[in-house]
């Protein structure tokens, strides 16, 4: 039941109610009572119904401003259900998206995972690919380095091949065709790095370039010693006596009175030193003989048996014997001996001391105050000759086992092997060692790998070493005594049975001066005989 109709049964109840209390009064009092009081009941009953009226449409009123603000309330009701389905509806949206947000942040999360693993796995296979494609590189370069190789030695043992072919043909009197083959041999092995003195190519670039002349001694005297005067020629003397040029073996002196055996040259003076005991001073001013007196002076020694002379300043010279020292002073003719305990094999001046090498292999020193202390051997071996090279800083010391020691810095550096007997003189000219011996040969080496590679570390660097330390060699019919440069790239090499060879050692220079006497190629015949067909050919000229 709604409030309309609750407020008219309310009215229709106070109606009822106001008309039984009149009827009632009416009943009860029979007697009729004054006007007066009727018309209060009737006007006070007119009062309530009025009342009652007003009072109904005050309800009435009431009522339907309830009914406004019910329908309001439920407007309001059904906006704030609405609102409230609404909201829901968003927030169940709002979980929904937010579950998705989660299951795509999942997603991204385990794509991420996947993404780094994959990452790591294609950084492992990039890693594996690096490293298969280092290999292959290596295996590649090795491959490269062993055809490399195997070419290198094929082509320096074709260029080996070539040269004692070349001596051959020289040989058989074939001089162009020698020549040919001897610059071929030569291009082969310095295309491919080698050392072009090998005794094989070195050789045939001797014979073919005509790069050696030979003068004899005029009275056959053996060729003691050598040395070289200021305006650049040589001097040689001899144990007859003789002291000549050595290139065009003009005689500066004879007397076969002496036996020479050494010489030293200082302005235009000669000092040679004779065994038998005196020093000859000797004027340079064309042929003498001993009778002109002018033109030289004897200075006799307290004895002979003196071998060596020593420059110790421009006023002394200090002689050395098998058993003994002098020092000898030039201006006063002066001699002071100093006797030695034990006899010596050589000796060589090193700063302001000299070096004592004794026949027994010991070592000593001999300063300025004519004091001699023994020292440590620098080797342990028979010194038999030495030459100083302070400008590699090097000291080569030959043995009388024939071996050649190298001292660099101070300090011993390596043997060289060759000669079979014992070293008599040495020299270095540029890059080259020339060393003689009594096994009757002169030795060519080259040093230029050496002074590279001054510590080979592996079994292919002493393996390379050991072929470019092969020297070539001169042979002769006596023992090469003494040696003396004769140009930036030639030396003399003085024998025992009186030759005065001249000697070019460049092998560049002899290679060069045969290409520039060519007058033709090798032919196709002869590239396919000599060389090979399989080596593609080349022109020379």
């Amino acid at each position: 039941m709604n409030l309309k109709n609750i407020l008219w049964v309310a009215g229709g109840i106070a109606l009822a109610a106001v008309i039984a209390i009149v009827f009632y009064g009416i009943g009860k009092n029979s007697v009729p009572e004054s006007d007066e009081n009727l018309r209060a009941e009737v006007e006070e009953l007119r009062s309530t119904e009025e009342d009652a009226v007003v009072t109904k449409r005050v309800s009435q009123q009431m009522e339907d401003i309830a009914y406004q603000q019910k329908a309001m309330s439920d407007q309001q009701r059904e906006r704030a259900e609405k609102q409230s389905q609404i909201a829901n509806d968003m927030r169940l949206r709002a979980e929904q998206e937010s579950r998705l947000a989660q299951k795509a942040e999942e997603q991204a999360r385990t794509s991420a995972h996947q993404a780094e693993l994959a990452a790591k796995e294609a950084e492992h296979q990039r890693a594996n690919a690096i490293g298969q494609q280092k290999i292959a590189e290596e295996q590649r370069d090795e491959a490269t380095r062993a055809k490399s190789i195997s070419d290198t030695l094929s082509y320096r043992t074709l260029g080996k091949t070539l040269g004692a072919s070349s001596l051959a043909t020289f040989a058989s009197k074939q001089e162009e065709l020698s020549a040919l083959l001897a610059y071929a041999g030569y291009y082969f092995i310095k295309k491919y790095n080698g050392n072009v003195y090998q005794p094989e190519v070195f050789k045939a670039l001797v014979e073919s370039s005509s790069s050696q002349t030979t003068k004899q001694m005029p009275q056959g005297g053996g060729v003691t010693a050598m040395c070289k005067l200021a305006n650049g020629e040589c001097v040689a003397v001899s144990n007859y006596g003789e002291v000549n040029y050595c290139g065009s073996q003009k005689v500066i002196f004879y007397n076969n009175d002496y036996d020479f055996r050494d010489v030293i040259a200082t302005n235009n003076r000669l000092y040679a030193l004779s065994f038998n005991g005196v020093i000859c001073e000797i004027l340079l001013n064309g042929r003498i003989s001993s009778k002109q007196a002018q033109n030289f002076s004897v200075r006799t020694l307290p004895h002979g048996g003196f071998t060596k002379m020593i420059r110790a300043n421009e006023d002394v010279l200090l002689l050395a014997g098998k058993k003994e020292l002098c020092w000898y002073q030039l201006k006063s003719k002066r001699s002071t001996l100093i006797p030695l305990s034990k006899n010596l094999s050589t000796i060589m001046k090193n700063g302001k001391k000299y070096c004592l090498f004794y026949a027994d292999g010991s070592y000593g020193e001999l300063d300025e105050t004519s004091k001699v202390t023994m020292k440590k051997p620098i080797i342990n071996k028979i010194v038999t000759a030495t030459y100083d090279d302070p400008s590699h800083k090097t000291l080569y010391l030959g043995c009388s086992d024939g071996q050649i020691a190298i001292i660099k810095n101070n300090k011993f550096q390596q043997y060289l092997y060759g000669h079979a007997q014992r070293i008599t003189a040495m020299m270095r000219i540029g890059e080259v060692l020339i060393s003689g011996s009594y096994d009757k040969n002169a030795a060519v080496w080259n040093l230029q790998k050496l002074y590279g590679t001054e510590h080979a570390k592996t079994k292919d660097d002493n393996s390379a070493l050991k072929e470019w330390l092969t020297p070539a060699e001169y042979q002769y019919n006596g023992w090469p005594l003494c040696l003396c440069q004769a140009g930036a790239n030639e030396a003399y090499i003085g024998t025992s049975n009186g030759l005065v060879q001249r000697v070019n050692i460049s092998a560049s220079g002899m290679a060069a001066k045969i290409k520039s006497n060519m007058k033709r190629n090798l032919t196709r015949e002869e590239w396919n005989q000599y060389v090979n067909s399989s080596v593609p050919y080349v022109k020379f000229k």
